[in-house]
C-alpha cells in the first residue's frame, strides 16, 4: 500500500506509530483507483495508454508509478549487513 514518507522515516522507525498508510484501501475503491501492488512493470505504451505487468495488460487514463529502491551499503566495516526488514 502507498505510505506517507515523513511518518515512515520518523515516527514509524522510532516505533511511535503503526499508521503510515497514505489512505485506507477503501479510499482507492471509492475514487475508482485500481491499486496494483508488488508487480514488475514490463512495458508501458504511452501512446496506447496501456501497460503490461505480470502477464496482464492494463488500460489507463492516468498512470502513476511508485518505484522502489534498494538501500546503498555504507562504506564502513559491517556496512553490507542489513536486517531482513531492509530488503
Amino acid at each position: 500500500m502507498p505510505y506517507a514518507r515523513p511518518p515512515l522515516s520518523k515516527d514509524f522507525l522510532r516505533r511511535e506509530t503503526e499508521d503510515i498508510a497514505l489512505h485506507p484501501r477503501q479510499w482507492y475503491d471509492h475514487h475508482s483507483i485500481e491499486l496494483i501492488c508488488d508487480l514488475r512493470v514490463d512495458h508501458i505504451d504511452p501512446e496506447a495508454h496501456t501497460g503490461t505487468a505480470g502477464n496482464s495488460c492494463y488500460d489507463y487514463r492516468a498512470l502513476g508509478l511508485a518505484c522502489s529502491a534498494a538501500p546503498a551499503d555504507p562504506p564502513v566495516p559491517g556496512g553490507t549487513q542489513r536486517c531482513k526488514c531492509a530488503r
